[in-house]
């Protein structure tokens, strides 16, 4: 899967946070700009120059034990890798002990040779005991036209389930054992991962 998520290019530009009180909720509105070659439309090319805008809007809100979000970005770069639209959803539930991510995302890309892709991604969590530590069942998955974005689309889809459990070494440190199923949807099938990470709590990522 492509790593990073469809944004719009990360160019410096407007961004503009409107929170809605009493309730909790914030639309969060974001243009800039990026300068691309008129002979190719991107980034790369020979000739003059021309600025193309790319936008995105977004809007959250919550609701005890819920928190919901929605985006939506477009860009009109020709060799960006989400070059299109795109938008998702985001679902997050507290239950403690128990926590519940799910999130869903669509993407049109711009290129006639390209197709619609999708993907998903679900978090299941679950808090131990004090000082036991925690469990995370995670599940991602996209199509192939998803997995290889605007580069074309993949021999197959890319799926990948990890079951991870963290650890409080001490204070301010984490351990985590992580084992997961993978197919990086190359056409080369599946393979079995694992993994060992430490890190302060301050900055750890599940």
């Amino acid at each position: 899967m492509i790593d990073g998520a469809a944004n719009i290019p990360k160019e410096a530009g407007v961004k503009l946070d409107v929170p809605f009180n009493p309730l909790d909720m914030d639309l969060n509105l974001v243009a800039n700009s990026t300068a691309v070659y008129k002979n190719t439309g991107g980034t790369w090319g020979w000739g003059n120059q021309e600025t193309k805008w790319n936008y995105g809007v977004g809007l959250s809100f919550d609701v005890e034990p819920l928190s919901v979000a929605v985006q939506a970005v477009t860009t009109d770069v020709t060799d960006a890798t989400w070059y299109g639209t795109s938008y998702g959803g985001k679902l997050e539930v507290d239950l403690a002990p128990v926590t519940i991510n799910a999130q869903f995302v669509s993407w049109s890309p711009e290129d006639a040779g390209l197709s619609d892709g999708s993907g998903v991604y679900g978090k299941i969590g679950y808090a131990l005991d004090e000082g036991l530590g925690d469990l995370a069942l995670e599940y991602k998955s996209c199509d192939e036209h998803f997995n290889g974005a605007n580069f074309g689309p993949t021999p197959d889809e890319y799926s990948k389930l990890a079951g991870t459990y963290t650890y409080p070494l001490a204070e301010a440190v984490n351990m985590s054992l992580t084992v997961a199923s993978v197919d990086k949807g190359l056409g080369d099938g599946d393979f079995t991962e694992y993994e060992v990470k430490f890190a302060t709590k301050g900055e750890f990522r599940p």
